[in-house]
């Protein structure tokens, strides 16, 4: 099979100036700088196999961002909007829910239970088992070149897995949680009731009673 011959790069005087203040930046983001500097070593004729070996990336990565470039310039740099679902909330919806979120629950008349209730907790555990499933499956092993590859593994990972995804199956009960708080609290009690000795500052915690997972409290 033929080798793909690069596409030629050329640039104006003023895309040449804004292209080299944004690959020696010091402050904008990692892959902007990085699709800068393969603009500009391409405009000097470069291979997409040398800048690659140059930048410690890969040949795919270059050849994107100079063909981006070849066809819309500086726009062609931009990251393009990422498919996925639509959005489930409003901003304005979004906006309330941050907003309540940093009040306490006597100053919006919302009863304590509210916030800790098994729905949430089962969130919180949720996204801890996503983000497990993650590490095991898109950054594992660790050898990616550069943030680019990271990138796109994850965003093929998540559209993937958005299309298969199955809600987890829990067996944590809302009794299992009063269970679970009464627990708590004769521990804490035990604990307040012991004699300490002067200058310990042991606080009593709840993390040695156990965890939720999706198969239930295990201890």
């Amino acid at each position: 099979m033929p080798v793909p011959h690069a596409r030629p790069i050329t640039l104006t005087a003023a895309e040449r100036r804004r292209l080299t203040v944004l690959a020696y930046s010091h402050t904008a983001g990692y892959q902007q700088v990085m699709r800068a500097r393969i603009v500009c070593d391409a405009a000097r004729g470069d291979s997409n196999a040398v800048i690659a070996r140059r930048h410690e990336i890969t040949v795919d990565t270059v050849r994107r961002w100079r063909d981006r470039f070849a066809e819309q310039g500086l726009a062609g740099l931009a990251d393009r909007p990422r498919s996925g679902r639509p959005a489930r909330f409003t901003p304005v919806q979004v906006a309330e829910v941050k907003a309540l979120a940093c009040q306490l629950p006597a100053e919006t008349g919302t009863p304590l239970s509210k916030w800790t209730c098994p729905d949430l907790a089962a969130w919180v555990n949720e996204i801890e088992i996503y983000f497990s499933i993650v590490q095991r499956k898109v950054l594992t092993p660790n050898d990616f070149t550069s943030l680019d590859q990271v990138e796109d593994r994850l965003t093929a990972f998540e559209q993937r897995y958005n299309a298969t995804a199955r809600p987890f199956r829990w067996k944590f009960t809302p009794a299992d949680l009063e269970d679970l708080m009464t627990r708590i609290e004769r521990h804490e009690q035990k604990e307040q009731n012991l004699q300490q000795p002067d200058g310990c500052d042991h606080q009593p915690s709840a993390l040695a009673l156990g965890r939720i997972t999706p198969e239930g409290f295990t201890t």
